[in-house]
């Protein structure tokens, strides 16, 4: 399992998170600000497993931090 979030625009938000409930994943979100553009964001945080974190590279290529999970016990 892996934390991962990334950042997306809002104009592309609604599209982003109907894919991941697609995947079955349901994440986090936090409003962001692409200060370059001038533009507002959404960073989106999930825990996911290697193959969901595959497909996600592949989707959106701007992914921020990626890093193992482990969970408490």
């Amino acid at each position: 399992m892996f934390k991962v979030t990334y950042l997306v625009y809002k104009d592309v938000f609604d599209d982003e998170i109907e894919w991941l409930n697609e995947q079955k994943i349901f994440p986090a979100l936090q409003d962001a600000w692409d200060w370059k553009k001038e533009l507002p964001m959404v960073r989106i945080g999930a825990i996911i497993d290697e193959g969901a974190l595959l497909s996600l590279k592949l989707r959106s290529g701007r992914i921020e931090h990626v890093e193992k999970y482990r969970q408490r016990k």
